[in-house]
């Protein structure tokens, strides 16, 4: 992924398939069902698989694992908005933005899809966050290989 629009999180709002995935504490965000199904593709979720994911406005996300591959499709359940709104409350909370409890489910959809963009965006290579910077270990490495190159070059030059 190269750019936050290819990421699915270059939306300053909330896609409107966005889901919100249980399996982590906290919850996890995702543009879409396909992202989510992506992420867990890549992590291990044997001792605990993901039993459900929300939409937005609380609708059921059955997930369904086989072998390696994962399927997130929207469940014939009726939505439930007040388990959402825990999980998120829940979520900032961890991300030390606490919500209110009379927030709306909206807000706090709001909320939590904000941060999760802002994080994603500082982690792109072009969104202008620490993914384009060059780390203080990377300048030190690069010093002292330059060091090594003069201090061999002068030696060999004398």
């Amino acid at each position: 992924m190269s750019s936050p629009d290819e990421s699915g999180y270059g939306s300053p709002t909330v896609p409107p398939g966005a889901v919100f995935v249980t399996c982590d504490d906290p919850i996890r965000v995702f543009p879409s069902a396909a992202a989510a199904a992506r992420h867990l593709e890549t992590i291990d979720t044997e001792d605990e698989p993901c039993p459900v994911a929300y939409g937005p406005q609380g609708e059921i996300y059955g997930v369904r694992y086989e072998g390696t591959r994962v399927h997130i499709e929207l469940a014939d359940e009726p939505s439930r908005p007040d388990e959402l709104k825990d999980c998120l409350l829940h979520y900032l909370d961890c991300c030390e933005d606490p919500g209110d409890a009379t927030d709306t489910l909206d807000r706090l959809v709001n909320d939590a899809w904000r941060i999760e963009r802002d994080y994603w965006q500082r982690m792109q290579p072009d969104g202008g966050g620490a993914g384009t910077r060059i780390s203080g270990w990377t300048w030190i490495g690069s010093a002292l290989v330059l060091a090594v190159i003069l201090y061999l070059l002068f030696r060999t030059l004398r």
